[in-house]
């Protein structure tokens, strides 16, 4: 079953679909009721987690279930400012058996969030300067997630996922434009400089500063370390970015040649 604020859209889906809007009480103590065990994330631009998240969290132990995957952020295990470390403190004082899944940096954030940059301007604008990141393919994430949430390891656990490798946006460049045939650059913006682009696009400023969080953490080059988890959980080697931007050409097809 999914949970969506807008269940008509999942309409030629196989999974059912029903209405939750983490703002919405009401609706957070109806979708949660009968559900046995959750897939938790933050979605980003509903809100503050304390406002958002957390409340799904008790609306689901108030409801009985009795498992939760909850996907939290690469860092989270000593970055205490990051909003995710709320949520891991919540679940360790609760009831609920929990599978906490800190990710690395998503592939996928390429392919959505700055897809723009890349089909419109052959470039990734962001702003980590040399950092380096260990990026994860958010299909290995949901592999693992599966798992957890049918077939657990153990009733409360904490995994590390990252890719195997890591590299930094120049590098990350170079792999975007051996697999795409033309060139892409990687600009290196201040952090002031990306904001003022990510403003002019109505993004929601609970998202932005989160991406100026990330990004501020990934310049000083705290976010590359490689962990083994993954592969552990998987029994096989994580995607690498070449794999995944040969699987997503299409989505940057829009950018022509330079």
């Amino acid at each position: 079953m999914v949970a969506s604020r807008h269940p008509e859209s999942w309409g030629n889906s196989a999974a059912d679909a029903i209405y939750l809007d983490m703002q919405d009480q009401p609706a957070m103590a109806e979708a949660t009721r009968g559900i046995g065990a959750a897939f938790v994330l933050w979605p980003a631009g509903v809100g503050p987690i304390a406002k958002t998240t957390i409340p799904l969290l008790q609306a689901l132990e108030a409801a009985g279930c009795r498992r939760v995957v909850f996907l939290s952020v690469f860092g989270a295990g000593t970055l205490k400012f990051l909003p995710h470390v709320a949520v891991e403190r919540w679940l360790a004082d609760s009831s609920l058996d929990h599978t906490i899944l800190r990710a690395g940096y998503f592939m996928q954030n390429l392919s959505t969030t700055h897809r723009v940059d890349v089909c419109e301007h052959n470039e990734i604008f962001i702003p980590a300067g040399g950092g380096h990141l260990a990026m994860v393919d958010t299909r290995d994430i949901a592999e693992v997630a599966c798992h957890e949430l049918l077939t657990p390891t153990k009733p409360r656990a904490t995994y590390e996922l990252t890719g195997a490798d890591t590299i930094n946006f120049h590098e990350a460049a170079e792999v975007f434009s051996q697999v795409l045939d033309h060139p892409i650059a990687y600009r290196a913006p201040s952090l002031w400089a990306f904001a003022r682009r990510w403003r002019t696009r109505d993004v929601d400023r609970t998202l932005l500063a989160f991406m100026l969080v990330e990004y501020a953490v990934t310049r000083l080059d705290r976010s590359g370390r490689v962990s083994p988890d993954l592969e552990q959980l998987l029994g096989r080697k994580p995607r690498k970015l070449a794999d995944f931007v040969r699987d997503h050409r299409d989505l940057f097809a829009a950018a022509p040649p330079a």
